[in-house]
């Protein structure tokens, strides 16, 4: 089941404002610790940086020498094509979360998501049948499941799968102006 790609990069990504809530010290952990047993991946962030962060996240990078495999980028508008590009998204965040659109984001084109169990997070996922979810203070559970996601194509696939199914029903656009329009008339 598990088969470690040869010669081409994970590709994991994280669409995300770069404030300390958003978990982007506690993924670096979880990058440095997954390189230790593959070390072939490569994660993109891409957000506003309203509150200066990147210097800060780039020393830290530097420091642990994961420069080659970590980007910071700025806010793009082009999040589909990222995603589409993306073996998984990474939604690591540490509090205050409300309700994670972009993992529906992520669902619709099917690409599967890990993310701390926080907020709102946990209402998205609501199980490991949608995305996998993680305890917020294990770097090593984290680290050890994203492996398993990125190594194991069935269990992404079936993930997927679960994933796309579960937009259709219940976030859609159509399914869910539906509801809001039935919310608003009570």
């Amino acid at each position: 089941k598990s088969k470690i790609k040869k010669n081409k990069y994970y590709t994991c990504l994280m669409l995300s404002t770069y404030e300390e809530r958003k978990g982007h010290l506690f993924l670096f952990k979880v990058i440095e610790h997954a390189l230790n047993k593959l070390n072939n991946i490569k994660l993109s962030i891409y957000g506003d940086d309203s509150s200066n962060q990147i210097p800060k996240l780039k020393r830290y990078i530097i420091s642990k020498k994961m420069h080659k495999n970590i980007k910071l980028n700025k806010f793009s508008e082009n999040k589909y094509e990222l995603l589409k590009n993306s073996d998984v998204l990474i939604v690591p965040s540490q509090s205050h979360e409300s309700f994670g659109l972009v993992i529906i984001e992520a669902m619709s084109v099917g690409v599967p998501v890990i993310a701390n169990n926080v907020g709102g997070i946990r209402e998205v996922i609501s199980s490991n049948k949608f995305g996998i979810l993680v305890n917020k203070n294990s770097i090593r559970d984290f680290s050890n499941s994203l492996i398993k996601l990125l190594t194991n194509k069935t269990k992404r696939q079936k993930i997927i799968k679960n994933a796309k199914k579960h937009f259709n029903i219940n976030f859609k656009a159509s399914i869910i102006s539906k509801k809001y329009f039935k919310e608003i008339n009570k």
